[in-house]
């Protein structure tokens, strides 16, 4: 073994382990820290490891799991910026993990230099390729300067995050902070977002200015006003299940994951207050038409890192994806949910019956209650949204209302 093959990795400054590999072409495995395993795993990475004390290999690359889902998808647009940028087809994970370990999600940092498993032309330092917001819109983690944002300098890293949306999606941006401004009127805990021209981002090149005249920005609930980290960890990676995406959408094998068993797992991890408010969150999914909202959307946080409780993130990449034509009723079955929904993901099956036995999952005084009153707060809150949504999103949510059953329970959205 020579030290290229080593990773380090670290928390708040703290060593946690290191990635090694035994063989050139071999898979990385995570070897933890003993200071850190006698210190009781303070401050805590994975709940999943804190149970297992191991992290599966991933089928993408050679990296733990774990670690793959940090990185941006395998097809996703800044992959495919790398590729070009590299002019290798295959970029390899362990490698782009040493690029972007000082700016990952949460509070993990990797450093330390490996040799790709390939011939990979390095390039140039580029800072907008410190960084990793896995998804599948190009993302770029910036700081908001007055009214504009700009790429941090080397070595710093952003409080925003801003989502180039590409040419795909009619009004994406105008759509996702549509819908996350409604889940913050119907009562959910959402960070602040805005949608911005994309000139006002400076530091982006010219070929990813020209995808979008707009863009979605949202502050980063993982990094503190001063700068600081606040570790997160996604549901994904908490259940340690591959980054592909018939995996994060819930089929694992034969099997499904679906909001039964994440209703149940929020409340085995942090209890019955969490439990009540992902309720909360499923009916806003159920109520916007948000048939995206898969294993990666979701997660824990730790305001506190000398603690092993975490607390569900604030809501995160609420769409309703009903919007488009590929996502909405005019599919032949109609829309779908991301993940199975006592045992449907399509939207024409959710009535009150399938919430009664979602609900009953867990035994949580007001469950509910809480579940109603958030479809209805959504309801009410709807016809004052302001600006008005885009015409195409309010012709979506009107026709989501009158054909979902449980939603014709509710009623329809007023004029």
């Amino acid at each position: 073994m020579t030290v290229n093959d080593v990773l380090h990795v670290s928390m708040f400054g703290t060593p946690v382990g290191q990635l090694r590999r035994r063989h050139p072409d071999g898979p990385f495995v995570f070897v933890d820290d003993p200071l850190w395993i006698r210190h009781g795993m303070t401050p805590l990475f994975s709940l999943q490891y804190q149970t297992t004390h191991k992290l599966k290999k991933s089928s993408l690359s050679n990296l733990p799991r774990w670690f793959e889902h940090l990185l941006p998808p395998q097809h996703g647009f800044l992959r495919r910026l790398l590729q070009v940028k590299t002019g290798v087809n295959n970029v390899a994970g362990h490698w782009l993990l040493s690029l972007v370990g000082s700016d990952l999600p949460g509070a993990v940092v990797v450093s330390g230099t490996v040799e790709p498993s390939h011939e990979i032309p390095i390039p140039s330092p580029d800072p907008t390729f410190r960084f990793s917001l896995a998804g599948m819109q190009l993302k770029f983690s910036v700081d908001a300067v007055g009214e504009r944002f700009a790429i941090p300098g080397r070595g710093a890293f952003g409080r925003w995050i801003v989502k180039i949306p590409g040419d795909s999606f009619l009004d994406l941006p105008e759509v996702e902070l549509t819908t996350m401004e409604w889940a913050r009127r119907s009562g959910l805990r959402v960070p602040e977002c805005r949608v911005v021209p994309v000139d006002h981002i400076d530091g982006l090149g010219t070929t990813i200015v020209q995808q979008s005249p707009t863009v979605y920005a949202v502050r980063r609930f993982d990094r503190t006003d001063s700068g600081g980290r606040i570790h997160q960890e996604d549901f994904a990676q908490v259940l340690d299940i591959d980054a592909d995406e018939e995996s994060i959408y819930g089929r694992i094998g034969t099997n499904y994951l679906s909001y039964d068993s994440a209703l149940m797992m929020v409340h085995d991890v942090v209890g019955d207050a969490a439990a009540v408010e992902l309720a909360r969150r499923i009916a806003f999914v159920i109520v916007s038409g948000n048939g995206d909202a898969h294993l990666k959307n979701w997660g824990f946080y730790w305001p506190d890192p000398n603690t092993h409780i975490p607390h569900l993130s604030p809501c995160y990449d609420q769409v309703a994806t009903i919007v488009w034509e590929r996502f909405g009723w005019d599919q032949p079955d109609g829309p779908e949910l991301a993940l199975r929904l006592s045992k449907s993901k399509r939207f024409v099956d959710i009535d009150t019956a399938r919430i009664r036995h979602l609900l009953r999952r867990v035994n949580v005084p007001g469950l509910e209650d809480a579940f109603y009153e958030t479809l209805f707060a959504a309801k009410n809150t709807w016809p004052m949204l302001e600006p008005r949504p885009p015409k195409p999103m309010v012709a979506a949510i009107e026709q989501h209302f009158a054909n979902v059953p449980l939603l014709r329970h509710v009623g329809s959205p007023p004029d």
